[in-house]
């Protein structure tokens, strides 16, 4: 990986999604990620620092997935006897079981019937209630970037968080003046599971630099 130097005013965001979950011995899925995306998340925090990024401090959902993943990235990134970032949870990275779960009962119909993934349902679902509540989602995702952006100049932040809410917050990030959702068909480029994206922005929340890392 190859990363350029931040110019003045400028933070680098590594926004991160969760891996796959890991399930308990009758398929439930439990609110962790599975040992293979842990180990993913350590090696994508290793190659970070193999490409001269050092997390200087991390942000994260407050569920246990996005927080063990965060964990992982962060100590794959650290060297031996390296004091590891400082971390703390963030609820406007949150997902929407807890809140809403009659969001995600229709966005799990809709990708169902669509043979698509939940990320992409979100943004798609034509539903006026879900079009509602993953624009306001996205709002909060994208006013939180910002303050660390704003917060944060010189520095590198680990946000990590859920698919279907970052890649609509990334969209509110380019289109600030008119926050809006794309309509089924239209091109948007979403994170997998354990996927991440490079964000740089200035101190005054204006997005420079996109770049998918994986």
């Amino acid at each position: 990986m190859n990363f350029r130097k931040l110019e003045a005013k400028e933070c680098r965001l590594i926004i991160m999604r969760h891996g796959t979950n890991g399930e308990y011995r009758d398929s439930r899925p439990k609110d962790t990620i599975c040992d293979e995306s842990y180990e993913q998340a350590f090696k994508f925090g290793f190659k970070l620092r193999a490409g001269g990024i050092k997390l200087d401090e991390v942000v994260m959902s407050p569920r246990g997935r996005a927080v063990k993943a965060a964990f992982a990235c962060a100590e794959g990134n650290s060297k031996v006897g390296e004091s590891l970032p400082s971390f703390r949870t963030d609820e406007r990275m949150r997902d929407g079981s807890n809140d809403k779960p009659e969001i995600v009962a229709i966005v799990k119909a809709y990708a169902e019937k669509k043979g698509i993934g939940s990320e992409q349902a979100c943004v798609e679902c034509p539903e006026p209630e879900v079009r509602g509540y993953i624009l306001k989602r996205a709002e909060e995702h994208a006013a939180l970037w910002r303050v660390l952006a704003r917060w944060n100049t010189g520095q590198t932040i680990l946000a990590c968080g859920h698919g279907g809410l970052i890649e609509p917050g990334i969209l509110l990030l380019k289109n600030p003046e008119t926050p809006s959702l794309p309509q089924a068909g239209q091109p948007i480029q979403y994170l997998e599971m354990g996927g991440a994206v490079e964000l740089i922005l200035t101190s005054a929340g204006e997005l420079v630099e996109e770049n998918y890392l994986r």
